[in-house]
């Protein structure tokens, strides 16, 4: 009985030795992974940012943009810019993307545009041109929050955009209408005398 016993206890004791142990591999595999990654995540240091951030936005005025990309990897492969609202809202923007070194095709969209680009393989820093307009009428003090992302290298930079009251209209959109009416005014006054 006490040898069966002893065996029992003896077992039970590499057991639980064994599953310390596999816990200890795990607990460092997990570690190793996550070192990994992380390090992959490092080697890719690609950044994005916008300017000017924030933005400062008038209704029916176009606001230009640029998403600058600094220490790129491209490898000649087609890439795609992302620029889009956050939230609800987005309706009231319109984004047409222009690209100065003619990677890719110019193209508009409400509320987000996704723009296709094939920069040449090596090419490290570049430029993309936006511009934002917000939506005639759009209320004096909305906020937004507009995502630019290169889905490839997961860069990206978030801009906070706020309409300012509309803009005072030249003097000549006053005037023209003003000198029309009162030159009526002093033609009809005439006809009656």
């Amino acid at each position: 009985m006490v040898k069966e016993r002893c065996a029992h206890e003896m077992s039970a004791e590499r057991n639980t030795r064994y599953n310390m142990k596999i816990r200890n591999i795990i607990g460092t595999s997990i570690v190793a992974l996550l070192a990994i990654a992380l390090s992959v995540g490092m080697a890719s240091a690609a950044q994005l940012t916008v300017d000017p951030n924030p933005l400062s936005l008038t209704s029916g005025v176009d606001v230009p943009t640029t998403a600058k990309f600094t220490a790129m990897y491209t490898d000649g492969s087609q890439r795609i810019l992302s620029v889009y609202v956050v939230g609800s809202g987005g309706g009231d923007l319109k984004f047409e993307v222009s690209d100065p070194n003619n990677y890719g095709t110019s193209t508009t969209g409400q509320g987000y545009v996704v723009y296709r680009y094939t920069p040449p393989a090596g090419q490290s820093e570049y430029d993309i041109h936006v511009t934002i307009t917000a939506a005639d009428g759009t209320s004096h003090g909305t906020e937004y929050t507009i995502v630019y992302w290169d889905t490839q290298s997961y860069a990206y930079d978030i801009a906070v955009a706020t309409v300012h009251a509309t803009a005072v209209p030249e003097f000549a959109t006053l005037a023209i209408p003003v000198v029309a009416l009162l030159g009526l005014v002093f033609v009809m006054r005439r006809k009656k005398e």
